[in-house]
């Protein structure tokens, strides 16, 4: 998007936000978004590749406590497997207990989470 002129972020979770769109641009930024879309296609892991990522995250929430932090307990691989792509999908860096915004930044620097792609 930003190649197209809008700004956005990426959270730690991967979602993207874009501040506000002037009313006379939005037919723009939403065909710029839809074109992205089309550029770049979601597709889901397959059930392997869930199974890796979920190693992967069990080796994140490492790192993180190794670097001192709490990190809530990951779920079983099957729990993992099976809520992949939900609102209930687990992740390491979502479950680290009691931090602050600057260190979020400091813990995802240090050990960046499998699914951050910024």
């Amino acid at each position: 998007m930003s190649q197209l002129g809008y700004e956005g972020t990426i959270a730690d979770d991967g979602t993207l936000s874009f501040p506000p769109v002037p009313s006379a641009q939005k037919e723009s930024f939403d065909s710029a978004l839809a074109s992205c879309g089309d550029d770049n296609p979601y597709v889901p892991l397959n059930e392997s590749q869930i199974r890796e990522m979920y190693q992967l995250e069990l080796a994140n929430k490492a790192c993180i406590e190794e670097l001192g932090y709490t990190v809530g307990d990951a779920p079983s691989e099957q729990n993992y497997i099976d809520t992949y792509d939900t609102a209930k999908w687990w992740f390491a860096i979502a479950s680290v207990q009691g931090t602050s915004g600057s260190q979020i930044e400091e813990i995802v620097q240090a050990c960046p989470p499998p699914t951050y792609f910024n």
